[in-house]
């Protein structure tokens, strides 16, 4: 499975890594979603640039909104 991650703050170009993580196992009541798009928004640029109001650990993914498929 592969997540974009935020691995610093800084210029999204600079700071943003296409990496491959763990799948997750899913329990009998879990379904696992894959994400086919998700917007920016301009709160999300603020956030890498480290201006945003929180700074969550790194290294941090954010789809809050999401085209997805359930499988």
């Amino acid at each position: 499975m592969r997540q974009l991650q935020l691995i610093a703050h800084g210029e999204s170009s600079d700071v943003s890594e296409l990496n491959t993580v763990f799948e997750p196992v899913l329990g009998q009541e879990e379904v696992l979603v894959s994400m086919e798009a998700a917007p920016l928004n301009p709160s999300d640029f603020t956030l890498v640039l480290g201006i945003y109001g929180v700074r969550p650990a790194l290294p941090f993914s954010k789809p809050y909104r999401v085209e997805r498929t359930i499988s």
